[in-house]
């Protein structure tokens, strides 16, 4: 019987698997850190991006929109459309919106009331909207500001 020397335990058998070098453990130690460092860049530059609008021009909604959450004035209307041809008339006389801003939440989940500060050329109106749990709208009141 032989004892194994250093030669011996450097030299793998047949069928036998080398274990990792270190050069491959640090290439697979600098691959998460690399991905993580690569995130946290492309946050920053969304989270500046917000501030500067560096990013605006390659969104349609920002170049073509009429301001922040401009696009879903559609759904607004859009839910509006029973209560719109009763009251039709008198928001054509009134001119066109140059503003809406929701200005208090209130009710319950089930029952939301959302007052809404519409500025139009000659005058502003205070819209209460009252939705049922679907989001419809079951109310609508309008009133001068």
């Amino acid at each position: 019987m032989t004892l194994p020397t250093a030669t011996d335990a450097a030299e793998p058998e047949a069928g036998e698997r080398r274990g990792p070098t270190s050069a491959s453990t640090a290439v697979k130690a600098s691959a998460p850190a690399a991905l993580l460092g690569l995130g946290i860049a492309v946050h920053l530059l969304f989270l500046l991006s917000l501030r500067f609008g560096w990013l605006n021009p390659l969104f349609n909604d920002t170049m073509h929109r009429f301001g922040p959450g401009g696009d879903f004035f559609s759904i607004y209307a859009a839910a509006l459309q029973p209560t719109w041809a009763e009251r039709r008339p008198l928001f054509r006389s009134l001119g066109p919106v140059q503003s809406v801003e929701l200005i208090e939440q209130t009710g319950t989940p089930a029952k939301p009331r959302l007052r809404y500060r519409m500025r139009y050329p000659s005058l502003t109106l205070l819209l209460l909207v009252t939705l049922d749990a679907d989001g419809k709208i079951t109310d609508l009141q309008a009133e001068e500001e």
